[in-house]
């Protein structure tokens, strides 16, 4: 019984470990090959429409949804994603009066970090090549998320003197 109860508790360790690897398909998606190889196969396996995809940038702020602690992807996403190749995200974490994210509805942190990784899952699993995503946010004016600390370029340049 020992013996049983070893080799199924060994069995499961092994499962699930093998269960959280990522599977390599295709060479771009082995990251002990070189940079440049790993690129080459990716832009041989990709459309002209997937290319010019990769240049396209939406905006975010309602590409998620909250319930609790909880992070989905919203439906707008789902369905832009299916409808069409969209390479960098903008604003995905932005709360303010444009956006109507509040402290209440926005993201703290710890769900920012939640949200941006639900989006990229959602992407690497359903899209032909998962291609994560570019998420990018705020540049000259400072960082607009709650539980940010804004620097504007202005201030960090004289700052930086």
């Amino acid at each position: 019984m020992k013996k049983l109860l070893s080799t199924i508790a060994v069995a499961c360790v092994l499962t699930t470990a093998t269960a959280k690897k990522e599977i390599v398909k295709y060479a771009y998606q082995n990251p002990n090959l070189p940079v440049k190889e790993r690129v080459a196969d990716l832009l041989s396996r990709m459309t002209l429409e997937e290319k010019v995809g990769q240049l396209r940038c939406t905006l975010a702020w309602n590409y998620w949804t909250k319930d609790g602690k909880n992070i989905k992807p919203s439906a707008s996403f789902i369905k832009d994603i299916k409808e069409g190749n969209i390479g960098m995200l903008w604003g995905t974490y932005r709360a303010d009066p444009w956006t109507q994210k509040t402290l209440e509805t926005g993201l703290d942190p710890e769900l920012a970090a939640k949200a941006g990784n639900t989006l990229q899952k959602y992407v690497k699993e359903n899209t032909r090549l998962g291609i994560p995503l570019f998420l990018a946010e705020e540049a000259p004016h400072g960082h607009m998320a709650i539980g940010t600390t804004v620097f504007p370029t202005g201030v960090q340049t004289f700052l930086n003197r």
